[in-house]
Protein backbone atom coordinates (compact mmCIF):
# COMPACT_ATOMS: atom_id res chain seq x y z
CA UNK A 1 0.00 0.00 0.00
CA UNK A 2 1.26 3.41 -0.63
CA UNK A 3 0.51 6.78 0.64
CA UNK A 4 -2.44 7.39 -1.83
CA UNK A 5 -3.87 4.63 -1.06
CA UNK A 6 -7.94 5.22 0.48
CA UNK A 7 -9.15 4.24 3.55
CA UNK A 8 -12.66 2.60 3.06
CA UNK A 9 -14.31 2.94 6.53
CA UNK A 10 -15.77 5.60 7.77
CA UNK A 11 -13.85 5.69 10.93
CA UNK A 12 -10.25 5.34 8.41
CA UNK A 13 -11.70 8.73 6.88
CA UNK A 14 -12.05 10.30 10.25
CA UNK A 15 -9.00 9.08 11.84
CA UNK A 16 -6.93 10.65 8.04
CA UNK A 17 -8.94 13.85 8.84
CA UNK A 18 -7.31 13.88 12.40
CA UNK A 19 -3.98 13.20 12.13
CA UNK A 20 -3.76 16.11 9.10
CA UNK A 21 -4.34 18.09 12.34
CA UNK A 22 -0.68 17.91 12.56
CA UNK A 23 0.47 20.72 10.13
CA UNK A 24 -2.02 22.80 12.36
CA UNK A 25 0.34 22.09 15.36
CA UNK A 26 3.57 24.14 16.28
CA UNK A 27 4.56 21.98 19.18
CA UNK A 28 6.53 18.78 18.03
CA UNK A 29 5.49 17.05 21.37
CA UNK A 30 2.18 17.41 20.53
CA UNK A 31 2.24 16.54 17.04
CA UNK A 32 4.08 13.11 17.61
CA UNK A 33 1.36 12.64 20.16
CA UNK A 34 -1.56 13.23 17.72
CA UNK A 35 0.36 10.91 15.56
CA UNK A 36 0.76 8.26 18.03
CA UNK A 37 -2.73 8.57 19.23
CA UNK A 38 -4.49 8.29 15.52
CA UNK A 39 -2.20 5.65 14.85
CA UNK A 40 -2.82 3.97 18.18
CA UNK A 41 -6.64 4.04 17.33
CA UNK A 42 -5.88 2.09 14.23
CA UNK A 43 -3.63 -0.64 15.40
CA UNK A 44 -6.01 -1.19 18.25
CA UNK A 45 -8.49 -2.02 15.49
CA UNK A 46 -6.27 -4.93 14.16
CA UNK A 47 -5.60 -5.99 18.22
CA UNK A 48 -2.21 -4.02 18.55
CA UNK A 49 -1.70 -1.53 21.35
CA UNK A 50 1.68 0.46 20.57
CA UNK A 51 3.27 1.92 23.92
CA UNK A 52 5.54 4.62 23.35
CA UNK A 53 9.31 4.10 24.80
CA UNK A 54 12.29 5.11 24.77
CA UNK A 55 13.42 8.62 24.54
CA UNK A 56 10.17 10.30 23.49
CA UNK A 57 8.80 8.45 26.77
CA UNK A 58 11.56 10.65 28.67
CA UNK A 59 10.95 13.79 26.27
CA UNK A 60 7.23 13.01 27.91
CA UNK A 61 8.00 12.76 31.76
CA UNK A 62 10.41 15.20 31.77
CA UNK A 63 8.36 18.24 29.97
CA UNK A 64 10.39 18.60 27.23
CA UNK A 65 13.38 18.34 29.23
CA UNK A 66 14.73 15.76 27.14
CA UNK A 67 14.36 15.88 23.02
CA UNK A 68 14.44 13.61 20.82
CA UNK A 69 13.42 13.49 16.74
CA UNK A 70 11.78 9.67 16.21
CA UNK A 71 9.81 7.98 18.78
CA UNK A 72 10.45 4.63 19.63
CA UNK A 73 7.68 1.77 20.57
CA UNK A 74 6.64 -1.10 21.28
CA UNK A 75 5.35 -3.05 18.57
CA UNK A 76 5.77 -6.17 16.37
CA UNK A 77 6.82 -6.17 13.11
CA UNK A 78 4.30 -7.66 10.38
CA UNK A 79 3.50 -6.21 6.76
CA UNK A 80 0.00 -5.76 8.30
CA UNK A 81 1.35 -3.03 10.57
CA UNK A 82 3.36 -1.49 7.53
CA UNK A 83 0.29 -1.39 5.91
CA UNK A 84 -1.56 0.65 8.66
CA UNK A 85 1.71 3.02 8.27
CA UNK A 86 1.13 3.23 5.18
CA UNK A 87 -2.70 4.21 5.17
CA UNK A 88 -1.21 7.71 6.66
CA UNK A 89 1.44 8.40 4.39
CA UNK A 90 4.35 6.47 6.04
CA UNK A 91 6.76 4.89 4.20
CA UNK A 92 9.14 2.30 5.48
CA UNK A 93 12.60 2.95 5.41
CA UNK A 94 14.50 -0.57 6.68
CA UNK A 95 13.52 -0.53 10.30
CA UNK A 96 11.56 2.82 10.41
CA UNK A 97 8.56 4.67 9.32
CA UNK A 98 9.39 8.02 7.83
CA UNK A 99 6.39 10.84 6.94
CA UNK A 100 8.04 13.23 5.04
CA UNK A 101 5.11 15.90 4.75
CA UNK A 102 5.30 15.93 8.70
CA UNK A 103 8.72 15.11 9.67
CA UNK A 104 7.70 12.41 11.64
CA UNK A 105 9.64 9.34 12.40
CA UNK A 106 8.63 6.24 14.25
CA UNK A 107 10.43 2.87 14.90
CA UNK A 108 9.52 -0.13 16.87
CA UNK A 109 12.95 -1.52 18.39
CA UNK A 110 10.98 -4.07 20.53
CA UNK A 111 7.98 -6.16 20.13
CA UNK A 112 6.43 -5.87 23.63
CA UNK A 113 7.44 -4.18 26.67
CA UNK A 114 8.92 -7.56 28.26
CA UNK A 115 9.28 -7.64 32.56
CA UNK A 116 7.96 -4.04 32.99
CA UNK A 117 4.73 -3.98 34.19
CA UNK A 118 4.12 -0.50 35.83
CA UNK A 119 0.66 1.20 34.67
CA UNK A 120 0.82 2.61 31.69
CA UNK A 121 0.70 6.38 31.50
CA UNK A 122 -2.82 7.13 29.75
CA UNK A 123 -2.68 10.49 27.59
CA UNK A 124 -6.01 11.89 25.07
CA UNK A 125 -5.54 14.09 22.60
CA UNK A 126 -8.21 14.89 20.12
CA UNK A 127 -10.65 12.21 21.38
CA UNK A 128 -8.03 9.38 21.24
CA UNK A 129 -5.62 7.92 23.50
CA UNK A 130 -2.12 6.95 23.67
CA UNK A 131 -0.24 4.84 26.14
CA UNK A 132 3.00 5.35 27.68
CA UNK A 133 5.66 3.09 29.74
CA UNK A 134 4.84 3.77 33.20
CA UNK A 135 7.39 5.79 34.74
CA UNK A 136 9.00 3.31 36.81
CA UNK A 137 9.32 1.48 34.04
CA UNK A 138 11.23 3.97 32.39
CA UNK A 139 13.42 5.28 35.51
CA UNK A 140 14.77 1.48 35.79
CA UNK A 141 16.07 1.48 32.25
CA UNK A 142 17.96 4.89 32.86
CA UNK A 143 19.28 3.37 36.26
CA UNK A 144 20.45 0.14 34.27
CA UNK A 145 22.55 2.45 32.02
CA UNK A 146 24.23 3.86 34.81
CA UNK A 147 24.38 1.23 37.11
CA UNK A 148 26.38 -1.26 34.38
CA UNK A 149 28.00 1.16 31.81
CA UNK A 150 28.04 4.20 34.47
CA UNK A 151 26.00 6.56 31.55
CA UNK A 152 25.96 9.88 33.74
CA UNK A 153 23.62 11.09 31.33
CA UNK A 154 21.01 7.98 32.56
CA UNK A 155 22.36 9.12 36.41
CA UNK A 156 21.13 12.40 35.43
CA UNK A 157 18.13 11.39 33.86
CA UNK A 158 16.72 8.80 36.31
CA UNK A 159 17.04 11.47 38.94
CA UNK A 160 15.41 14.09 37.00
CA UNK A 161 12.15 11.54 36.70
CA UNK A 162 12.82 10.71 40.18
CA UNK A 163 12.12 14.29 41.25
CA UNK A 164 9.64 15.29 38.94
CA UNK A 165 6.96 12.61 39.55
CA UNK A 166 7.60 12.01 43.32
CA UNK A 167 4.11 12.34 43.77
CA UNK A 168 2.97 9.55 41.89
CA UNK A 169 5.87 7.32 41.99
CA UNK A 170 4.99 3.64 43.15
CA UNK A 171 8.40 3.31 45.38
CA UNK A 172 7.95 -0.19 46.05
CA UNK A 173 7.55 -0.89 43.09
CA UNK A 174 10.38 0.74 42.04
CA UNK A 175 12.34 -1.16 44.44
CA UNK A 176 11.09 -4.40 43.18
CA UNK A 177 12.41 -4.02 39.57
CA UNK A 178 15.93 -2.54 40.82
CA UNK A 179 16.09 -5.79 43.27
CA UNK A 180 14.91 -7.76 40.19
CA UNK A 181 17.74 -5.63 38.00
CA UNK A 182 20.68 -6.07 40.55
CA UNK A 183 20.33 -2.15 40.40
CA UNK A 184 19.16 -1.52 43.66
CA UNK A 185 22.75 -0.66 45.47
CA UNK A 186 22.39 2.17 42.66
CA UNK A 187 18.91 3.46 42.91
CA UNK A 188 19.36 3.24 46.95
CA UNK A 189 22.55 5.75 46.25
CA UNK A 190 20.28 8.03 43.77
CA UNK A 191 17.89 8.19 46.47
CA UNK A 192 19.94 8.81 49.34
CA UNK A 193 21.88 11.48 47.23
CA UNK A 194 18.90 13.69 46.00
CA UNK A 195 17.44 13.42 49.65
CA UNK A 196 14.21 11.53 48.40
CA UNK A 197 11.30 11.62 49.76
CA UNK A 198 8.04 11.63 48.55
CA UNK A 199 5.98 15.42 49.55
Amino acid sequence: MGSSDKIESAMGEKLLTIFQKIEELEDPLKRRLLALAVLTKRLEEEDYQPVLIGGFALEYYTLGGYTTTDVDIALPSSPRIDAIFSEFGFKKEGRFWFHQEYDLLFEAPTSKLEGENAPLTEVEIEGLKCYIIGVEDLIIDRLNGFAYWNWQDDKRWAIRLLELNRDKLDLNYLKKRAKDESTLKALQGILEEIKYEKS
